[in-house]
């Protein structure tokens, strides 16, 4: 088993890096990762975020310096350093669903539920006319491209030395290039031998290409003894604590918010108040979303970011949260020491100054390509009472009692854990922001919130949508379904059959508006007067449609007997389970609607029947 010197690996990047380092240089980094997918003149590309990730992991993974784990050098930059994985794992939404003027000039971009699709523009002759014109990198040397690509291959021959040209046809067909492609992305090939080293131990790449905090164009002199570098601390977070948001335009926000949320096809209860009010409330400070499951409290929070040009760091709250998972403390490593380790919020505020840093740079680039400027990183804390926030929030209770930028300069994060004296204060930028998502139905299985934190959030709830959207709603939770199984299963896609699909599953969307809109508005019990309700999110209409979908996308000749099977199915494996914890008296009033109103629905009635009674034999 033979493979390419970690040595002359690390030489490749290095001439790669020398070749380029610009913005414009760093695209062509963008475009192979599409490439490597698949993207070819004359057909669309369906990309995830899985997708792109494992795209990078394979072509600029460089295992060596923790945690910086992929090397780019097409711009020498190291990435994945930042809160939420940095490039690309945000990128199909902000590099290939809204791309920078030159990749915009040259792909079609659109989303398909969480996905994006992607295409070449124009046929194959104009889309090599336009690639120079708008990919304005310089040439790369092919020999030190095709060695950095060929780095983790173990299979050459058993030599001293492979030839490069032997290599060529490989990262052709890797890439799927075009002659054309080559010519205008890469210069000649040399026809050299590459050494080869045979099984033993080397230091990994990673300790060999230049490490992450010097300049783009030192290299250590000993790339096997990574240098030492002199840490500038946190102390220059505090020019961001005092830089707030540039634009107040609240009322476009909103409709920013309200586009994005049609776009996602995504239901919202009184849509414009709601959204005015989470608007404000970002602007003022920090926003907690409360409501049933299923409303899409975290889409929301999610749109609402990326309306105020923000990225985001999603982490989830559990029952075991403290300071240290918040704030932060001391970890044991492996020689039995203690190294600090942020807490989530002073971890995405110090990723959330560095945005804001480089967003600085990128703005007084002349060229002005960049076509997503994204100015801040967000904290998003799903199910935030299902932590004993109050404890595990600890110091911060100063630090968030307004976002101010007055306070916020006076008011840094002591990190006492930190061995460092110049990392022990971290400034919270002016721009950050946290949202904290909070299911209140589930009371039994959550931690209340006390008075004095509280004051510091906005709470702002998300209900379900009215009665007279329900229709709509069916309609748009179908949609979002179609989309995920176009993205999910793209051999069953249901999209292009259009309004044959509508009238098939008519029936079905009838059923599904009737059975929504009476558990969620009820009606008086005849005997107490009472109202029985249940706040069913739009979830949970999207979890069956995928049901009937997968079924209907199963094969030809599915009955509308076979549609309401699956559907019956998923409502009593899926939906009746979370009735749970409503009253028994409720229970039995949807027993008694189902039995009469939706008979066939036999499972459902079987499920629901169980439910009243757990002794009975279902």
């Amino acid at each position: 088993m033979t493979a390419i010197s970690p040595d002359r690996v690390a030489q490749a990047a290095t001439a790669i890096t020398d070749a380029g380092g610009s913005r414009a240089d760093a695209d062509v980094a963008k475009l192979m990762v599409l490439k490597y997918l698949g993207l070819q003149p004359g057909a669309s590309l369906v990309v995830t975020n899985q997708d792109v990730i494992g795209a990078c992991d394979y072509l600029y993974g460089a295992p060596g310096h923790e945690p910086w784990s992929w090397y780019e050098p097409f711009s020498g930059d190291w990435r994945k350093d930042a809160g939420n994985g940095g490039w690309p794992v945000g990128s199909v939404k902000t590099q290939f669903e809204r791309p920078n003027r030159s990749l915009k000039a040259l792909l079609n971009s659109e989303k398909v539920g969480a996905a994006v699709r992607v295409s070449l523009k124009g046929d194959e002759a104009g889309y090599i006319e336009a690639l120079p014109k708008h990919i304005k990198a310089r040439k790369f040397p092919l020999s030190e491209v095709v060695i950095w690509f060929s780095r983790n291959r173990v299979d050459l021959p058993n030599a001293a030395e492979v030839n490069l040209s032997a290599l060529i046809d490989d990262f052709v067909e890797l890439f799927h290039f075009s002659d054309g492609e080559l010519e205008t992305l890469f210069g000649d090939i040399a026809d050299e031998g590459v050494p080869l080293v045979a099984d033993e131990e080397v230091t990994p790449i990673g300790l060999r290409l230049p490490h992450p905090s010097l300049p783009r164009d030192r290299n250590p002199a000993n790339p096997s003894e990574p240098e030492v570098v002199a840490d500038e601390g946190y102390s220059w977070t505090q020019d961001y604590a005092n830089k707030s948001f540039r634009s107040i335009d609240v009322r476009g926000m909103v409709e920013t918010v309200k586009t994005l949320a049609d776009g996602r096809d995504l239901v919202l209860p009184d849509e414009d108040t709601l959204i005015e009010r989470c608007v404000v409330a970002l602007l003022s400070g920090n926003l907690i979303l409360q409501g049933p499951p299923g409303t899409g409290k975290t889409t929301l929070a999610r749109l609402l970011a990326e309306a105020f040009s923000a990225d985001v760091v999603i982490t989830t709250a559990t029952a075991d949260w403290t300071t240290y998972d918040v704030i932060g403390g001391l970890r044991p490593t492996a020689d039995g020491a203690l190294a600090p380790i942020l807490g989530a919020v002073p971890k995405t505020a110090l990723s959330c100054a560095e945005v804001m840093r480089q967003a600085e740079t990128q703005s007084s680039e002349a060229d002005g390509s960049s076509g997503v400027n994204t100015e801040a990183r967000w904290l998003i804390i799903d199910e935030l009472n299902r932590a004993d926030i109050d404890r595990a929030v600890g110091g911060l209770y100063t630090v968030l009692s307004t976002t101010d930028v007055s306070h916020l300069r006076t008011t840094p994060i002591d990190l006492w854990f930190e061995h460092k004296p110049e990392r022990r204060l971290l400034w919270v930028p002016g721009r950050f922001r946290i949202i904290g998502t909070m299911n209140d139905v589930d009371t039994s299985f959550v931690n209340s919130i006390s008075q004095g934190l509280t004051r510091r959030f906005q709470f702002v709830y998300v209900g379900v949508p009215s009665q007279d959207q329900t229709i709509s709603e069916m309609e748009l939770c179908r949609r979002q379904a179609q989309n995920w199984l176009a993205t999910q299963y793209p051999d069953l896609d249901l999209m292009q059959q259009g309004d044959a699909v509508s009238a098939v599953l008519a029936p079905i969307q009838e059923r599904m508006t009737d059975i929504f809109g009476w558990l969620r508005h009820g009606r008086h019990a005849e005997t107490t007067g009472a109202i029985y309700s249940w706040p069913i999110g739009s979830a949970q209409s999207v979890d069956l449609w995928k049901a009937v979908l997968l079924t209907l996308a199963s094969g030809p000749g599915i009955t509308d007997e076979s549609l309401i099977r699956a559907f019956d199915a998923c409502f009593a494996d899926r939906i009746v389970p979370q009735m749970g914890t409503l009253r028994s008296s409720h229970i039995a009033e949807i027993q008694r609607y189902f039995e009469s109103e939706h008979a066939p629905l036999a499972e459902t009635c079987r499920a629901v029947r169980h439910l009243c009674n757990t002794q009975s034999v279902r």
